[in-house]
């Protein structure tokens, strides 16, 4: 199955432009700094620079109310994904194992 790849940023932005179906993408959550050659930039022990604001639950209260997720990977977002507000959205066919939903809203997902 074919997956449509699409950062994180571009999920908001179309969520925010009223986009809901977001069947069969694969996400990509590009959660370190890069220079001017796109390159990831790293410190001195060799360890990935990671964006400002980065860490576990930077998404918390992210509204993707009534989002079709069915058949995509979101696991780029697992370890930032609680307090996400995904009440009606559709997360059948995602293997959810190791998502961290604390003070998540899921009510109504399917």
């Amino acid at each position: 199955m074919e997956r449509k790849k699409i950062t994180v940023e571009e999920l908001l932005q179309r969520y925010a432009a009223g986009e809901r179906d977001f069947r069969k993408i694969h996400l990509i959550f590009d959660e370190y700094e890069r220079d001017e050659s796109k390159e990831a930039r790293f410190d001195e022990s060799g360890d990935g620079i990671m964006r400002p604001g980065i860490k576990e639950g930077c998404l918390r209260g992210t509204n993707l109310s009534g989002a079709d997720f069915r058949g995509s990977n979101l696991r780029a977002i697992r370890m930032y994904s609680q307090g996400l507000i995904l009440c009606h959205a559709n997360l059948s066919k995602l293997d959810l194992n190791y998502f961290l939903f604390m003070g998540s809203n899921l009510s109504g997902q399917t």
